[in-house]
């Protein structure tokens, strides 16, 4: 059976909500979630912690999407969140990609390269139109502090959410992990960072830059 791939689509277009909707049918077995406002979107977040990607509009009648981005990154590191416009300003771009957001769709894509952005952000990738950034975004990405401590990217899951102070238990579920592996991970980022227990963990993540801190 196939895994169900659960995406909140935010925009206050109704139409545009709909023909994502129908793109998304191509990724296969999708539940999509709508949000209109940015406080729609905060309600579902809230209640659906399982999401895997949030496509964000960055024109909302009640808050810039770049600010709700920045709320996302802080409260739920783990969602990828894509950002939606009909700018194709640069400035634009790299703002999105600077405040954390894994890719960019400019509502003037087709379907094709809408689900080509899509696919490479779930599979992990980061993906940007080369041709709207003014800058090199491999190089900006090219120093990784998880990477440099020898940490694997779900080792560095883990251990944002342990410095959020989740229990070994709702870290597993989220993760959707066995607690004797979590505690295998914890065990290996211990020994990474040169720690003894969650407290040095976290002040060790904070000072080299491994968890945001805003």
């Amino acid at each position: 059976m196939s895994k169900t791939i659960k995406i909140l689509i935010v925009d206050d277009h109704s139409m545009v909500r709909k023909g994502t909707q129908l793109t998304l049918r191509d990724l296969g077995d999708v539940l999509t979630l709508e949000a209109a406002t940015g406080k729609q979107a905060r309600e579902v977040i809230a209640l659906n912690h399982d999401l895997e990607l949030i496509l964000l509009d960055i024109d909302l009648p009640d808050t810039n999407g770049l600010t709700l981005l920045r709320s996302i990154r802080r409260s739920h590191p783990m969602i990828p969140v894509v950002m939606i416009s009909a700018s194709d300003c640069p400035s634009v771009v790299e703002s999105s990609a600077k405040e954390g957001a894994r890719g960019f769709i400019h509502k003037s894509n087709n379907d094709e390269t809408m689900m080509t952005t899509i696919k490479q952000v779930l599979s992990g990738s980061i993906c940007f139109p080369p041709s709207l950034l003014s800058y090199n975004l491999e190089i900006q990405h090219k120093t990784d502090p998880a990477r440099d401590f020898g940490l694997t990217p779900r080792q560095h899951e883990v251990l944002i959410l342990l410095t959020l102070g989740s229990p070994n238990k709702v870290i597993a579920d989220k993760l959707g992990c066995s607690e004797p592996t979590i505690r295998v991970h914890i065990t290996a980022i211990f020994k990474a960072l040169g720690v003894r227990n969650r407290t040095e963990a976290t002040v060790e993540a904070r000072q080299n830059g491994l968890v945001e801190t805003s």
